[in-house]
């Protein structure tokens, strides 16, 4: 989190399901600041497991269309396995305008703005349940970490925020009916909650739901 923390908050809802193209991770993104305070969501990052060994983007229609690997995001000392970010308002040639942290990003998520994204990817024998129980566990345990950040924070749009997230809650795993009879799938989902607070990161609340 930065020093000059201004309030923004996000949510991201990660589902899981199994698909002929391997695990599909889809992520719901939400910005949840306050309307009045001001802020847009621009960038994403967050890690994936060591064994995953490829995967497929799908930006939808998210504004999302620019990825990169190993994202960095100052002031936070690591990078990020993957990062997500939405377009520079003019290209102007500069190398850091073309990095997840740098550059003039518009079209970020706005207060109460929402959009989804998909990756698909290959976990290797793993199926779309074990790779929620072993995500969970790992973002949990901090061995996994997601931030986001957010640009034109405040009434004047002058400030920026970057946040760490934190396991929030995850829903009783839900069976889908099967699509044609090839395959019955599983539907999991996690969220993770991207804020701060004064005097470092505040803990969410965690809750676990049994399974019905």
């Amino acid at each position: 989190m930065n020093n000059d923390y201004r309030g923004s908050t996000a949510e991201l809802d990660f589902n899981f399901s199994d698909t002929l193209e391997g695990v599909k991770l889809e992520m719901a993104i939400a910005n949840r600041t306050a309307r009045d305070l001001g802020s847009a969501l621009v960038g994403v990052g967050f890690d994936l497991p060591d064994f995953v060994k490829s995967f497929k983007y799908d930006r939808g229609t998210s504004t999302y269309g620019q990825v990169y690997r190993n994202a960095a995001l100052p002031p936070f000392s690591w990078t990020f396995d993957l990062g997500v970010r939405s377009r520079n308002m003019q290209p102007s040639g500069n190398p850091e305008d073309n990095t997840f942290a740098g550059g003039n990003p518009i079209a970020g998520l706005l207060p109460g703005q929402t959009t989804k994204i998909s990756w698909f990817v290959n976990a290797g024998d793993l199926n779309a349940r074990a790779l929620e129980d072993y995500m969970y566990r790992a973002y949990l345990n901090q061995n996994l970490r997601a931030a986001g950040r957010f640009e034109q924070v405040g009434s004047q749009g002058q400030g920026k925020d970057r946040v760490l997230g934190v396991i929030k809650f995850v829903q009783p795993p839900q069976e889908v009916p099967e699509p044609g009879g090839w395959l019955g799938l599983t539907a999991i989902s996690a969220a993770i909650a991207l804020y701060g607070g004064r005097g470092g990161r505040k803990k969410a609340k965690l809750v676990r739901c049994s399974q019905r």
